[in-house]
């Protein structure tokens, strides 16, 4: 049932009764209420409205924080100090020849990766040919 046609800021008592094919019931109980002055509901909506884009935003904002620091964190993983970085499903290690003091062992640092039937020494440069 809607009432309609009230007037703001005033008090109503309303009483209903039932309808069935037997006729019509006994009134109710008389209930009260009151309808809300002018501007009261405008005012309560506009709150409302507000709080609730305040809202929003700052969950947006907390979803962009914790994006933000999920990749931060997954490429200070993929790049590594050690030389460690991530090529597909795998991880590779960049040797860099000049930080060794022996070359040679650069080389079997980084033949590490390489499978023993793939590598052939065909020539030594520098070496004592004596």
């Amino acid at each position: 049932m809607v009432v309609s046609g009230l007037q703001r800021a005033q008090q109503y008592l309303v009483q209903v009764r039932a309808r069935s094919q037997a006729g019509y019931g006994s009134f109710s109980v008389a209930s009260g209420f009151s309808t809300l002055p002018d501007g009261v509901g405008h005012s309560q909506l506009v709150v409302t409205g507000v709080l609730v884009a305040m809202g929003i935003l700052l969950l947006i904002a907390v979803m962009i924080i914790a994006v933000y620091c999920y990749r931060r964190r997954k490429d200070s993983e993929m790049t590594d100090k050690s030389g460690h970085y991530q090529m597909g499903q795998t991880m590779k290690v960049y040797i860099d020849p000049f930080t060794y003091e022996d070359p040679n062992e650069a080389v079997r640092e980084f033949a590490k990766e390489i499978d023993a039937s793939f590598v052939k020494i065909e020539e030594v440069i520098g070496a004592d040919r004596s």
